[in-house]
């Protein structure tokens, strides 16, 4: 049986390549970050490789972009380091759909680039009042002026 980490080491060298050879095992990551076996790789093991795959995804965009990206995930890892078992298999199955999703989008290099994806209403309800304090704060950071952001 393939690990979690078999199949995240293609994907870190090269999302285009990844997933022009294997789109049928996408799906199968979400699911081998919860299945694999403590002898295939420890909880820590998951965690630091999927940590690891998400800062050289995020070499693949623009420089500003790529600095919000890194410290947020960089502050999230931080914050959940003591979360409980229930919270910590939300917070890998979140991650690696952000990391697949980014990937796909890297993955197409069009000249004009889009990445992100919208979030409906329905899930916006969802969402407790600080986590919606913490998206007000990352958007208020993405849009301000570079000069501000430098100083």
């Amino acid at each position: 049986m393939t690990t979690f980490l078999t199949c995240l080491k293609p994907l870190c060298r090269s999302a285009q390549t990844f997933l022009a050879h294997y789109p049928q095992r996408i799906p199968h990551v979400l699911q081998r970050i919860q299945s694999t076996s403590s002898s295939d790789l420890t909880h820590k093991s998951r965690v630091q490789a999927l940590y690891k795959a998400l800062l050289k995804l995020h070499r693949g965009l623009p420089l500003a972009m790529k600095a919000i990206g890194d410290e947020y995930v960089k502050a999230e890892f931080r914050a959940h380091k003591n979360a409980t078992r229930e919270q910590t298999a939300i917070f890998l199955e979140e991650w690696t759909k952000y990391y697949l999703t980014l990937a796909r989008q890297l993955g197409k290099r069009k000249k004009q680039q889009t990445v992100g994806q919208a979030m409906s209403p329905e899930l916006l309800d969802c969402f407790t009042e600080e986590q919606l304090g913490q998206l007000l704060e990352l958007f208020k950071e993405t849009v301000k002026p570079v000069t501000e952001k430098e100083s």
